[in-house]
């Protein structure tokens, strides 16, 4: 299983709960020293005023391995599905019998002026949560814009709402919530 969040660890769990033989590697390129975490979770969990990651934890190292769930620490390079292998991120290919992909998604960053000033944050993993819980003085006095009208944008400006920090959501469509349902005529 390629990838280390909710869908990867409910996959290697539910495989696990039927096949108490498989062999079964989660890769993940993410390393932190209390387990793994669910990233979909983060704003909701900054909205309660929690960001330690005691209070994000999915599962840890430990209870895996008492399920015989091997987590690799290495990234995949390079999936070579005719020869049934994977390319690590130190050029050693490594068979599999089958793969699950579930490493989530990449947000797309706006190309817009500041966009790498200082104070400008995505919110894909736990560091980001870390930077803008830091910086939660400045944003209460001053406020704070989100872009994005997607689940984890609505999610994040509820989350600063429930803060106490003055949000502004900028979004690109009329309705939140993406993907966008198309209308039939």
């Amino acid at each position: 299983i390629i990838g280390s969040g909710i869908a990867g660890i409910t996959a290697a769990h539910t495989i696990r709960e039927h096949d108490a033989l498989a062999e079964i590697s989660v890769y993940t390129s993410e390393v932190h020293p209390i387990g793994l975490y669910a990233r979909k979770d983060l704003a909701r969990q900054f909205a309660a005023g929690k960001s330690e990651m005691n209070d994000l934890l999915i599962a840890g190292e430990a209870d895996l391995a008492a399920q015989n769930i091997r987590l690799e620490y290495e990234e995949i390079i390079t999936v070579f599905p005719h020869l049934q292998q994977v390319l690590k991120a130190r050029h050693l290919r490594h068979p599999y019998d089958r793969l699950l992909i579930a490493s989530g998604a990449t947000p797309r960053l706006v190309e817009a002026p500041g966009l790498h000033y200082i104070g400008v944050h995505q919110l894909r993993n736990y560091e980001d949560l870390s930077l803008i819980e830091a910086w939660m003085p400045e944003l209460m006095s001053r406020g704070a814009v989100v872009i994005g009208g997607g689940i984890l944008g609505v999610d994040m400006v509820f989350a600063l709402h429930r803060r106490g920090v003055p949000t502004t959501l900028v979004a690109r469509d009329e309705r939140l919530g993406y993907p966008a349902v198309a209308q039939a005529d």
